[in-house]
Parts: structure tokens; C-alpha cells; sequence
């Protein structure tokens, strides 16, 4: 079985968009694909790309899929530049983000 991983982005009262969007990119510019396996992480560095308009980015997710469910967990610390300078990441948020998958 193949995925397909898109991230998307939507704050309260607000329309879900794609994060490559932000960067003024086509929606499945950062799309990622796995096939489904019950042994490794499909997507161990989701989200690292490299060469974009704000720069090299480190992975915010490794993603693991089974028959059944879905398991994350976020990579970065609060001292990785890219997501505690651009978005934030770390910073206080009274309404926190909650992925979608």
C-alpha cells in the first residue's frame, strides 16, 4: 500500500492550507511517499526538504504507520533554528497546533 504524506496548516476560524503554500510553492511540492511497512517508520524525517525559499529544513515528524493506526513524534528540540525561528514552534501558543493526519 502506497502514501502519500501532505502536511497542511489551519488555525482557528481560518481555511486549512498546504505548508508549501506558505513558501509560495504548489500544494504537493513537499509531498512525501511510502509504502506501508509494519517494520521500519515510513516517514522517519517528515517534512526535511532542502533548498527552499527559507532554507534548508530539518524534519519536524517521524511518522509510523500500521494496518491500524498512526504514531508521531515531533524531532526538533527548542534549539533547532528553522522551526523555533520561522514558525515558532516552541513558543508559548494558548492554542497549540494539532496535527492531521
Amino acid at each position: 500500500m502506497n502514501i502519500t504524506l501532505r502536511n497542511t496548516l489551519q488555525d482557528p476560524n481560518e481555511a486549512e492550507v498546504t505548508y508549501p503554500s506558505l513558501f509560495g510553492q504548489a500544494d504537493d511540492a513537499y509531498d512525501e511517499v511510502a509504502t506501508l511497512s509494519n517494520s521500519t517508520s515510513e516517514f522517519a524525517t517528515a517534512l526535511a526538504q532542502t533548498g527552499t525559499p527559507a532554507g534548508d529544513i530539518n524534519g519536524l515528524y517521524n511518522i509510523d504507520f500500521t494496518e491500524t493506526s498512526i504514531s508521531f513524534t515531533v524531532l526538533p528540540d527548542d534549539s533547532d533554528p528553522f522551526w523555533v525561528n520561522v514558525f515558532g514552534l516552541f513558543l508559548h501558543n494558548p492554542a497549540p497546533l494539532t496535527p492531521l493526519f
